[in-house]
């Protein structure tokens, strides 16, 4: 994805800094989704200051996972 985007990825996605399940940071599955730690997935190609994390308010956007996990994620290339 890095490779092909021109200015920016923008995901909508669950995300976790803690992968302590997981050794190898890939994610780990629950509630039926995977939920990753998008700034260490990044980071290796991204700087760390150009990767945004916005919360999804569960008002906005509530259900099973999503109040928690949900996130607008950015990475300016």
């Amino acid at each position: 994805m890095i490779r092909i985007a021109k200015k920016a990825l923008v995901l909508v996605e669950w995300n976790c800094e803690s992968q302590n399940k997981d050794p190898y940071s890939l994610g780990v599955y629950q509630f039926g989704h995977w939920v990753r730690n998008y700034i260490g997935l990044l980071r290796e190609f991204v700087p760390k200051d150009k990767i945004r994390l916005t919360k999804i308010p569960k008002k906005i956007w509530g259900g099973k996972g999503w109040g928690e996990l949900g996130y607008i994620i950015e990475a300016i290339i």
